[in-house]
């Protein structure tokens, strides 16, 4: 012979050239096709039987039609509604199922729980707080208090900063005000609050923190709260 032959270059599609070699062109054998769900036969060609691998797709999408001697395709997994979560997706040929996201304990907010994720229940910090069991968010503590409590279930830990003092919603410290600056204390606007230091007006003046600005010209010693 000048040239050697490719076993299995004489079968049909679905067979291989079983106990080809040397001086044999061996025998055209069906591809065994039968392999574990989730599982088709990969490589049945040539001399080679094959061999039974997994079906699987990248992230976020699960394989569908995969089997026997095709690997299928890759489809994208659904969506769910809000306050759930594709469960088992990608998971072979698995499309997954709706699951609902976790409720948290009070004191604690369901963070991540979207996609194909499960989300995880998270601490709320200092400054905020969560009454309620199956929390999304905590809630802030409003202008004017502070709370350096985390875990918190109730607006109780938020603390009334009192006159000349200020804080921003969420904060965890009271702030003083400068010198020249006063503040009357939290303001209800609405049906929130409000808490800022305010620049003394003309004709008074502020020497240290205090919660209303003094006439001069007193000379009074103001204590810091």
């Amino acid at each position: 012979a000048t040239t050697c032959t490719t076993c299995g270059a004489n079968c049909a599609v679905g067979q291989y050239a079983a106990g080809c070699g040397g001086t044999s062109a061996g025998s055209c054998t069906t591809c065994y096709s039968y392999c574990s769900y989730g599982y088709f036969r990969l490589g049945c060609e040539g001399q080679n039987a094959g061999t039974c691998v997994r079906c699987s797709c990248n992230s976020g999408y699960y394989s569908v039609g995969c089997g026997g001697l095709s690997a299928g395709t890759c489809n994208a997994c659904a969506s769910c509604p809000d306050g759930q979560y594709r469960s088992g997706c990608g998971e072979g040929a698995n499309p997954g199922t709706c699951a609902a996201c976790a409720s948290c304990p009070a004191g604690q907010y369901m963070s991540g729980c979207s996609g194909m994720s499960a989300g995880t229940c998270t601490t709320c910090g200092a400054g905020t707080y969560a009454s309620n069991t199956g929390s999304t968010t905590c809630t802030k503590c409003s202008a004017g208090t502070a709370s350096g409590y985390v875990a918190a279930t109730s607006s109780g830990v938020c603390a009334d900063c009192g006159p000349g003092r200020w804080a921003p919603a969420g904060a965890t410290d009271c702030i003083v005000c400068a010198p020249g600056y006063y503040s009357p204390g939290r303001v209800l606007a609405g049906t929130e609050y409000t808490s800022a230091c305010l620049p003394c007006s003309p004709g008074t003046f502020a020497s240290s923190a205090w919660s209303s600005p003094t006439m001069p010209p007193s000379k009074v010693a103001l204590t810091t709260r």
